[in-house]
Formats: structure tokens, sequence, C-alpha cells
């Protein structure tokens, strides 16, 4: 199976934006760990520099707590059962958040000089460890929190559905010898 890192198309769609200083504070505070049980809705804006543009299915939102449709996290749903929790939103419409639950030690940072390429670039993709990652839909890795990996599954679902918004980079998988 082939694996892949998404990032929201950043020049083409409208973009999301937390509509208080406190809204941003509790997007802030999120990492990690599940948030689910002690989450409570933010409020949330189209911002007006992008209003121009169309909608999509995954606008650009937070690095942690991202977006997607309504039709879009009810068809991929299965695929991120226990790898992605759902979080709801304020005054957008059928959006929702949603936040990666599932940290694999995947990421395989040998040879990478981290002073000349920075792991969290959105440009940086990183090689994966093949026997870690080989059953999973959706994931992240830890020393990257900011990003978010998906089987190529989830990415056959996405492009069947015509869900837009994404684009895919693909990962190099590293296997232990």
């Amino acid at each position: 199976m082939k694996f892949f890192m998404i990032v929201p198309k950043v020049n083409q769609y409208c973009w999301l934006g937390r509509k208080s200083d406190e809204d941003g504070l509790t997007l802030s505070r999120v990492r990690h760990a599940s948030v689910v049980e002690t989450w409570k809705p933010v409020a949330v804006e189209w911002l007006p520099e992008t209003q121009g543009r169309p909608l999509c299915d995954f606008p650009v939102f937070t690095s942690i707590v991202r977006c997607m449709s309504g039709r879009a996290a009810n068809a991929l749903r299965p695929f991120f059962a226990g790898g992605v929790e759902f979080l709801p939103l304020k005054n957008v419409g059928d959006y929702i958040g949603f936040h990666c639950i599932n940290w694999l030690q995947a990421a395989d940072l040998e040879g990478v000089e981290q002073e000349r390429v920075s792991i969290h670039s959105t440009r940086f993709v990183p090689r994966l460890k093949s026997e870690v990652v080989s059953s999973q839909h959706a994931f992240g890795v830890p020393q990257m929190i900011t990003k978010l990996f998906v089987s190529s599954t989830v990415k056959q679902e996405i492009e069947d559905s015509g869900f837009t918004g994404l684009d895919f980079y693909e990962v190099e998988l590293t296997s232990q010898t």
C-alpha cells in the first residue's frame, strides 16, 4: 500500500479562521491527545481576504485542528475511526473540525539534516517506516505534529467522491533490514 501526506490547497479556495482570541486559544491548546470529551465548539469564519474564492471540502484552517465538509466527514468516517476525532465548529454551516489522535513512531529521519531542511515545512515530505504504517489509514508522527498522512485507500475515496481542497504527496516507505 502507498501512503500520502495531505496538504490543503493554499491559493485556490476560501480559508477558515477563528472568530475570537478565545477560540484561537482553544485551538492552540490541541496537540496529540484526544480532546473530544472536553471540546466546546469554536466559532470560525471565512477569512475576508479569501472570500472571492470558491468553497472546497478541505479548506485551509489550522495545522492541528483541520476542517472538512460534512459530506467528506460522512464518507471518510469508516477510514478515520480510531485515528481521527471529529470536532464541531460554529458559524460555518456543514463543516466540521477534525484532529488526529493516532500518533505513530513512523518517521525515518536518518540522514535528514534538520538545520538545512525544516521537517516542519509543508514542502518537506518525510520517509516513513513501512512496518509501522502498513495497516493504518490516517495517522500523524509526533515529530511533525502539523502533518497528516493517509493510505492510498483514503486518497482513492477522496478522489472518487470528488472532494476538493487537498494535494497529495506520496511518501517514501523504508523498511528495516
